[in-house]
């Protein structure tokens, strides 16, 4: 009596158990696992796009974007690596506070002369099972439209319908502790917005991949209209030093009488760092 008891307690056990894993949200995984994870899937969608595998590519895919499939995908993956560098970087975004949805960065790179040239690809994914997918569905693409990481100052301007610009948006490896590109220095703005008092801020990214220390005396911010006439030049004297394999993320302040004209939301500026 005492053993078919015992029975029926594990067979109710098991069954609230399957009941509560039927039930249970997504597990996320942490930022290492995610970098990790996207960057398997990532070398693998670059394989099979340029060996035209599409049975293969179409594993890698949780959720296509509306109207696309594996070719989409294969055809956007070799336009991205058109420029044929040899050498990738990887890197990840948190789109949710689980670890279920990221974005996923990857840079293509390579060196002519003394020049590191680049490319950039942005792809929002998720994970299952601990297993890294493609992922566009509608809630995927919401939250990777903002994910949260910019300056709460360009959040506040957006919210309030002023002046505000997202730049180098297929780039977001700012948000990337310690992000550098091998033996290259790197400057650029990120994003830029106007204050209610009219004064113009703008978010910049300094990275030092580099095997020597860089001394920065100032960094100088240009922005141009889409004539080219100059709306602004500012320098700021940073006077700092980065070490090597370092990245450093500073907020410029433009006072509103170096304006030389009013910003216009909907006109096209081009924003140049030097440093």
């Amino acid at each position: 009596m005492c053993t078919n008891h015992t029975t029926r307690l594990a067979l109710l056990l098991a069954f609230l158990l399957l009941l509560t894993g039927c039930t249970q949200a997504p597990r996320g995984v942490d930022r290492e696992t995610a970098t990790q994870g996207f960057q398997t899937m990532a070398q693998s969608m670059i394989r099979y796009a340029a060996d035209a595998d599409g049975e293969a590519a179409i594993t890698l895919i949780r959720q296509p974007a509306e109207g696309w499939d594996e070719t989409a995908y294969m055809g956007a993956y070799n336009d991205y690596n058109l420029y044929g560098y040899s050498d990738y970087l990887f890197y990840t975004v948190p789109l949710d506070d689980r670890g279920v949805y990221w974005l996923g960065g990857i840079v293509n790179y390579g060196t002519e002369g003394e020049q590191t040239l680049s490319s950039y690809l942005l792809q929002p994914v998720s994970f299952t099972d601990g297993l890294c997918r493609i992922d566009e569905s509608p809630k995927a693409l919401e939250l990777a439209a903002m994910p949260d990481i910019y300056p709460q100052g360009m959040k506040d301007a957006m919210a309030a319908g002023r002046f505000f610009r997202k730049l180098n948006p297929s780039d977001l490896s700012f948000a990337v502790e310690n992000f550098v590109i091998p033996g290259c220095y790197k400057a650029d703005a990120y994003c830029l917005w106007q204050n209610t008092d009219g004064s113009l801020e703008a978010a910049v990214s300094l990275k030092n991949g580099t095997d020597a220390p860089r001394p920065v005396e100032s960094i100088t911010l240009s922005v141009f209209g889409s004539m080219g006439e100059e709306v602004l030049v500012c320098t700021d004297p940073a006077g700092i030093t980065l070490e090597p394999g370092t990245s450093l993320n500073r907020i410029l302040h433009i006072a509103p009488e170096q304006l030389t004209q009013e910003l216009d939301p909907e006109a096209h500026y081009a924003v140049m760092i030097q440093s």
